[in-house]
């Protein structure tokens, strides 16, 4: 709608050794250091099936994002403001990291544009087993916080051929025992073909 869009969203996977995550991290790490994890406390497969409801509203250069994200993993409740400004479709390019589910390119008619974005959220935690084991064997198991907030900003650029977006996050930490925030980038991208 011209005002709002809902995305609907059923996501299945795996966590665990099959993951491979150990293998995505060693080859990030190779141009970005960081600590060593011990993948030998990594706990086994699960099955990860996630659904996601989430609704974002316009209202002017500001969109407000909220909805839930429903899994046997993780569940949690959230909500948040965006704010936009920029030329063309490129307004239209909202952010996943601030919808928590996957966020639809923009349409083909869509004019070439750019915008700049920043945003806020808080998620509140029902459930989220990915916190429970710590990777130091001497520390207690950990417990997750039932509130985390979020700041984001970034890029974004819509073209004849796609559109692609950039963003840093932070997050607050997620449960006692963790040291520092967690601070991330992401980039999206939308080919049309």
């Amino acid at each position: 709608m011209p005002t709002f869009f809902e995305t609907l969203e059923l996501a299945a996977g795996v966590r665990g050794p099959s993951a491979l995550g150990e293998q995505v991290t060693d080859i990030a790490h190779k141009w970005a250091d960081a600590a060593e994890v011990d993948w030998t406390r990594e706990e086994g497969d699960e099955i990860d099936v996630q659904f996601s409801a989430v609704r974002s509203h316009s209202v002017g250069d500001f969109h407000l994002h909220y909805g839930a994200v429903l899994g046997n993993q993780q569940a949690f409740a959230h909500g948040g403001v965006e704010w936009r400004h920029g030329t063309g479709s490129a307004l239209a390019t909202l952010s996943p990291l601030l919808r928590f589910a996957a966020t639809p390119p923009p349409p083909s008619a869509a004019a070439p544009g750019w915008a700049v974005f920043a945003g806020a959220s808080v998620r509140g935690i029902a459930h989220n087993a990915m916190i429970k084991r710590n990777y130091d064997p001497l520390g207690p198991e950990l417990e997750p916080k039932r509130g985390v907030a979020r700041a984001a900003a970034g890029l974004a650029w819509v073209w004849s051929c796609g559109a692609v977006a950039f963003g840093l996050a932070v997050d607050s930490r997620e449960f006692d025992a963790q040291r520092e925030a967690h601070a991330f980038g992401s980039v999206t991208a939308h080919v049309r073909f």
